[in-house]
């Protein structure tokens, strides 16, 4: 009877196993300029597009994670049907409301707001807007205190799903050295790993997931 049951349970563990082996494979990733079809129109979920940042600490590089809960787009408010993802993705304007950050930290919260995004973005606003598509990636360019700052990040179509992805280094690529120099005096002592060595890394992560909605004739 032992055995039985025992041997039930590695089939039902085979059997799970290999559903989410299935599941898996049944993920397409495409590249943007490609998705297209004469017949549909796209759109972006705005409202349930995520908008998430991630810094690091510690000599250990810990990860600290949060995102922005308030971004609009004027493109996607004129005009929300779009004959391709690139067509849509191409010269779509964003503005984002840093001040809106969340990390579910109340104090880490208030400290990247007043001694982070105080100092990198005017009125804690971030105006960009997204470039040429370039296979597997986007062009984006920020505008930070009336300074243009241009760089690449990663952009794939999965699932129904817009990624765009990357790091940007805060001093070398956005030219926030007092930003970055404040929230590193401000975070010196919890900014402290095991071997007591205060670090705030330079390297920021972006990553956008934006859902799409797909309707065809």
């Amino acid at each position: 009877m032992k055995i039985g049951v025992k041997f039930s349970i590695i089939l039902i563990a085979i059997i799970c196993f290999s559903c989410v082996n299935e599941k898996k494979t049944n993920q397409k990733v495409e590249l943007i300029s490609e998705v297209e079809n004469s017949n549909c129109v796209f759109s972006c979920d705005l409202k349930n597009t995520q908008v998430i940042w991630s810094g690091y600490k510690t000599t250990d590089k810990i990860k600290v994670t949060g995102q922005f809960n308030r971004f609009k787009s004027s493109k996607i408010q004129k005009n929300n049907q779009y004959q391709s993802i690139q067509n849509l993705i191409e010269g779509l304007d964003f503005t984002i409301d840093v001040g809106s950050s969340f990390s579910g930290d109340e104090i880490r919260d208030n400290n990247l707001k007043h001694f982070f995004f105080n100092l990198f973005a005017k009125d804690l606003v971030i105006n960009g807007k997204f470039g040429k598509l370039e296979k597997d990636s986007v062009n984006v360019q920020l505008t930070l205190f009336g300074q243009e700052r241009r760089f690449k990040l990663n952009a794939y179509y999965e699932n129904d799903i817009i990624h765009i992805q990357g790091h940007v280094n805060i001093i070398d690529q956005l030219g926030a050295t007092k930003a970055f120099e404040s929230i590193s005096q401000k975070c010196f002592d919890l900014h402290k790993g095991p071997d007591g060595i205060p670090k705030t890394w330079q390297d920021v992560e972006i990553y956008i997931k934006a859902p799409i909605t797909k309707v065809c004739n």
